[in-house]
């Protein structure tokens, strides 16, 4: 009886290990990069952009502007240029506003602290602006913005009122320059996010996480090297391995089920690359 209860535990244990899934997949995560187009539309034609200032007491800040999402060249020749961004500015002009008291605190060397009132004018440097954005090509406007910006200026308050006028104009042509750079260093960091929008695409990425290698099935790692290239071109050939890789192995053979399953997850994802409505961020060479 002892003998006869071995032999079935020894047989139960064989069928286990037939059972048993013989395969160890290695996963990895493939991604897809693509771009949607401008809102505006754009020709093969359509290559560089200028910026011109008009402004004769002002320069461009340094700092450039070159960005991934515009796949436009920054060129300093407006005749090289398809697309030309005007930035216009008006004379700057001073508006009153109401007197005031500043109050001021004086430390001696012990650090104590006084404080004092000094009757004050105020006023504003105003600034009018605006913002064309012209496809030179088409000889057509794309865009155009207007502002105007407000620069804080004080001067003495005495008790005469030509001295006071004479007094608030000096402080007025004292920080002309510095309030109108403030206004061009202002529309140059709203040049990425806001004036140039319309020629810029963006971007969007799909990822899957699919076999990138098995042993007893090597189209895996061949069809995942072609999707790893980024493309549809790419994705398209890496549909062909897996389509005529899952050619075959039967469906009425379930031990290569789990084969079979990582098979249809690479077609899934690259039908979903190869058949994408949008264009490749990196097309091939």
């Amino acid at each position: 009886m002892d003998r006869i209860l071995i032999v079935i535990a020894l047989s139960l244990l064989g069928l286990s290990g037939c059972t048993k899934n013989p395969y160890k997949p290695i996963f990895d995560e493939i991604q897809y990069d693509f771009q949607t187009p401008s809102v505006y539309e754009m020709s093969n034609r359509h290559k560089r952009i200028h910026v011109a200032l008009d402004a004769p007491d002002l320069t461009l800040p340094e700092t450039s502007h070159r960005m991934p999402s515009l796949l436009l060249e920054w060129t300093e020749k407006p005749a090289d240029a398809q697309f030309v961004l005007y930035i216009r500015f008006s004379d700057s002009f001073l508006i009153e506003r109401i007197s005031g008291i500043r109050t001021d605190v004086e430390f001696d060397e012990d650090g104590r602290g006084r404080a004092f009132d000094t009757p004050i004018q105020r006023g504003f440097i105003r600034t009018h602006y605006t913002i064309e954005l012209v496809d030179v090509l088409e000889d057509k406007l794309v865009n155009q913005f207007q502002g105007a910006s407000n620069y804080a200026i004080e001067a003495p308050l005495v008790k005469t009122i030509q001295e006071n006028k004479r007094l608030l104009r000096l402080a007025f042509q004292d920080e002309l320059g510095v309030a109108r750079y403030q206004v061009l260093t202002e529309i140059w960091k709203k040049v990425k996010t806001e004036y140039l929008s319309d020629l810029q695409v963006t971007f969007g990425k799909q990822t899957y996480q699919l076999v990138s290698e098995l042993e007893q099935e090597p189209d895996f790692l061949a069809a995942f090297d072609l999707l790893s290239e980024n493309n549809k071109a790419a994705a398209k050939k890496a549909l062909k391995v897996y389509n005529d890789a899952m050619k075959r192995y039967s469906p009425e053979n379930s031990d290569t089920d789990p084969i079979r399953k990582w098979l249809d997850q690479g077609i899934t994802a690259a039908s979903a690359i190869a058949n994408s409505e949008h264009e490749d961020r990196y097309p091939p060479e």
